[in-house]
């Protein structure tokens, strides 16, 4: 179920790479939210909130700038209430631009969605989401962004903010920003899907693009298709020629086989002239992983690292005496495939939940070393959040301690910060099989 409110039909047929017909632009991007486990209240977590993305394309005044702002919202994100038959759910959404110096209100605009789901399972999936587009038309130059949601229920409230450069389209020719699309529907005359997230499975499935061209004379282009990893090392690259009308040219391009491995890539569309000097470009980062991994992978030597609590040092070793890259990242690849729970779907749960709690570990519980490797940290990645948090900061003749409960396993887990720091230190001894990764 995906509640897509708002859309664009883009395509047009002014172009051979043009495939019909296909949806719109993406939201990329990401904000964080909070776990919902007692431990929510320390600070905020690497779990997804929900997407944005500032996009911009050209509008009709040449002085300014379409920016279109995208919002997808995650079901599981909003908290649903019975109505009748149903499930209904609301948040509001403020999307704001400010100067360069985030101290002056440029424009602004707020919204409310209303949500329904059949059933509660329903309500509970990040693969159900609200999609929704605001538009700007501002001038170019460099602003900051705020995108806010609030669920109505529960006053939740999630924030992200980033600096933005607003492009000017007023030269001859210009393209617009680049967007992912995700993998075609089985019904070829359906619409697209948006890649929301960024994070493609382009090793065997590919990738789509959607961009535009913005010209004032017609005649045939070079376009110049290029990938480049986190090394600079260039990945893919495509020269095409395309003929182009004058105004506006919806192109939809795709990339039938990438052979790119885990991690972070950038894409770029480059116009070029006659002489092979480039008139125009547009890029886009985005993530490529093995299917079923949501995990972001972004450090491979620290995510072997982290692996300490749910692999022995042999098999850490193993991974990390590799001697080139790509083969430290196919046997890293290869252990977690080995222990997925379903080989049969394309989901790995175990890697997905086990970089989760890596990631809240790192985010609520880093201090003078990374949260993973706090005390805090390693009982949180071995056995999960716990069933209820005491917080004692502020006792009279006591230093200030935690007591973290787990019920399935009748067991209370006392921390204890000598410093008054908060480098909190596990002062209950872990035994026997507590030490295993749950």
């Amino acid at each position: 179920m995906i509640c897509l409110r708002k859309f664009y039909n883009v395509i047009s047929g002014t172009m051979k790479t043009i495939l019909l017909p296909v949806l719109i632009f993406i939201l990329s991007g990401w904000a964080f939210a909070q776990d919902p486990n007692p431990l929510s209240k320390r600070t905020q977590t690497n779990a997804v909130a929900f997407y944005y993305d500032v996009l911009n394309f050209a509008s009709s005044d040449t002085a300014l700038t379409r920016v279109d702002v995208f919002l997808q919202v995650p079901f599981n994100k909003v908290q649903f209430y019975k109505a009748d038959a149903v499930f209904r759910g609301e948040y509001t959404a403020v999307a704001s631009i400010y100067d360069e110096n985030n101290s002056v209100l440029m424009q602004e605009k707020s919204w409310s969605e209303k949500l329904e789901a059949a059933d509660f399972i329903s309500t509970r999936s990040a693969n159900n989401f609200d999609l929704s587009l605001k538009s700007f038309k501002i001038k170019p130059g460099t602003y900051t962004f705020r995108m806010l949601i609030e669920d109505k229920d529960s006053k939740k409230e999630y924030k992200a903010e980033q600096k933005i450069t607003v492009k000017s389209f007023a030269k001859p020719r210009t393209v617009s920003d680049i967007v992912i699309l995700a993998e075609s529907p089985k019904n070829p005359g359906a619409r697209m899907i948006p890649d929301v997230s960024r994070i493609v499975s382009a090793k065997d499935k590919g990738m789509k693009i959607y961009y535009e061209i913005y010209t004032d004379s017609g005649g045939r282009t070079n376009i110049s298709y290029s990938i480049i990893d986190q090394k600079k090392k260039v990945r893919y690259h495509l020269d095409t020629w395309e003929k182009l009308e004058v105004g506006v040219n919806k192109v939809a391009f795709r990339f039938d086989s990438l052979d790119l491995s885990t991690g972070e890539f950038s894409l770029r569309v480059a116009l070029v002239d006659s002489t092979l000097k480039v008139i125009d470009a547009s890029n886009k980062l985005f993530q490529s992983r093995m299917p079923g991994l949501s995990f972001q992978l972004k450090d491979l030597d620290k995510a072997i690292d982290e692996m300490r609590y749910i692999a022995n040092p042999t098999e850490i070793d193993s991974i990390k005496d590799a001697k080139t890259y790509d083969e430290k990242l196919e046997r890293f690849n290869a252990y977690w495939q080995k222990r997925d729970p379903s080989a049969a779907t394309e989901e790995n749960e175990l890697f997905n939940e086990y970089y989760r709690r890596v990631d809240y570990a790192n985010e609520n519980f880093s201090h003078y070393v990374d949260g993973y490797k706090t005390d805090m940290g390693m009982v949180y990645i071995i056995l999960g959040p716990p069933g209820n948090v005491e917080r004692h900061p502020f006792e009279y003749n006591s230093k200030p301690y935690e007591i973290w409960e787990y019920y399935e396993l009748n067991k209370k887990l006392y921390f204890l910060d000598n410093t008054g720091f908060g480098d909190y230190r596990l002062i209950t001894p872990l035994s026997g099989d507590l030490y295993r990764y749950r």
